[in-house]
């Protein structure tokens, strides 16, 4: 198999393919955003935002935040509310009424930001 190694781990280099085609897919569809922060031309944060239907009420539109990264020297300066209020500007934009984050439980300062926002 050409995605794994010798040892039975996957490639990295295969991981970086498919992460490089899948987010060039992802940034031709309409229904998804990416948003950055960068300080001196360095990339510092992202968002990424999609807008889908919903599962229940399939007339129904929903946004969705799927990811929000600040890397950790930049944290706590403001960036990741920033990225947040950017996609929530998008959905408002889009008249989509923000609905769902995903946030893994133990990531106490997304889920200030998100409760600040008001989620």
């Amino acid at each position: 198999m050409e995605e794994c190694s010798e040892d039975g781990l996957l490639d990295p280099s295969f991981v970086q393919r498919k992460m490089e085609e899948q987010l060039a897919k992802n940034l031709k569809q309409r229904s998804m955003k990416y948003f950055v922060a960068e300080i001196e031309n360095e990339l510092v944060g992202y968002a990424v935002g999609s807008i889908r239907k919903n599962y229940m009420y399939k007339e129904k539109m929903e946004g969705m935040i799927y990811e929000l990264f600040v890397k950790k020297e930049h944290r706590r300066k403001g960036i990741g509310s920033a990225l947040t209020k950017k996609i929530l500007g998008w959905f408002k934009a889009k008249k989509i009424t923000p609905q769902l984050v995903n946030v893994y439980v133990w990531n106490e300062a997304a889920e200030k930001i998100y409760t600040k926002c008001g989620f």
